[in-house]
């Protein structure tokens, strides 16, 4: 059986535009986002379409599912070695959330090896004030509630989402040092977080940021990408960033390009008044 997952990404863009998907009913629709629920937990669906029938709501009779509903949906299943059936776009996405999980664990065995072999302990060291370098409070060199740091937010899935905590990380200017998160081969530095969550607005919770940016350091290892700079990492997420809402038809704002006023730049408010104080001056 294949590994679970609690969640996978939906994409409403690419569901929307796909033809066979626009020629079900509701209720065919209803029932094939149900059988791709149940192939993502159980790992596939039985090859008898009586047998997926069962699957359904009780109230549809196995008759109707076979003569009606199945036949608007079979195609987008295959047959697997062992007979029974899977959406392959599903099983691509598994896979690259296997890929990425094990380059993670690959990564992780060789940096606490290379840590090792400096002769630097893996696990963090109490500090004078009793607290060690993971936020937990320490009594005689043992760990115990870990202390909440006001300076963080509350988050979903590692990252902030309320509206509070959009305003108070503004707060605080960006920098290198701040506290992130390792996906794989690729870091993400926590005001790269934010400025990701405060671009998404009120799509945040919804977007699985953490599961998108696990996908993307995936696919940089499986196509073997070359990052020359740290900059250019943050560059490339961020295209990739605004593809992936274009792809899942999220709103964008409309943002007017600024007046340039025939290629010259717009003076600001100090150099404007100067100017018309020079002006006057003259006059």
């Amino acid at each position: 059986m294949a590994k679970k997952r609690p969640a996978y990404q939906w994409y409403p863009k690419d569901y929307d535009s796909d033809e066979v998907v626009r020629c079900m009913t509701y209720e065919q629709e209803g029932v094939y986002h149900r059988l791709l629920d149940h192939q993502w937990v159980e790992g596939s669906l039985p090859a008898d379409p009586k047998r997926i029938a069962l699957l359904v709501p009780k109230q549809m009779t196995v008759d109707h599912f076979v003569n009606d509903i199945w036949p608007a949906m079979a195609e987008k299943f295959i047959a697997r070695e062992d007979g029974r059936l899977i959406n392959r776009r599903l099983e691509r996405h598994r896979a690259e959330l296997d890929a990425y999980a094990e380059a993670a664990a690959v990564a992780g065995r060789a940096s606490a090896a290379a840590k090792r072999a400096n002769g630097r302990s893996t696990d963090p060291q109490p500090e004078a004030n009793g607290t060690s370098t993971d936020g937990q409070r320490t009594v005689n060199g043992t760990a115990t509630i870990p202390q909440r740091n006001t300076n963080s937010s509350s988050s979903y899935s590692g990252l902030r989402t309320s509206d509070s905590d959009l305003q108070s990380s503004k707060s605080s200017q960006p920098t290198a040092k701040g506290r992130g998160r390792q996906y794989g081969r690729i870091y993400v530095h926590q005001w790269m977080q934010h400025k990701l969550i405060d671009m998404l607005g009120p799509h945040a919770p919804t977007f699985a940021l953490d599961e998108w940016v696990d996908s993307l350091s995936a696919r940089s290892m499986s196509e073997g990408l070359v990052f020359e700079k740290e900059a250019d990492v943050w560059n490339w997420i961020k295209a990739e960033f605004r593809s992936e809402i274009q792809r899942r038809g999220l709103p964008v704002a409309k943002v007017a390009p600024p007046d340039q006023n025939d290629g010259i730049p717009q003076l600001g408010k100090t150099n404007t008044r100067l100017m018309a104080a020079i002006s006057q001056l003259r006059n």
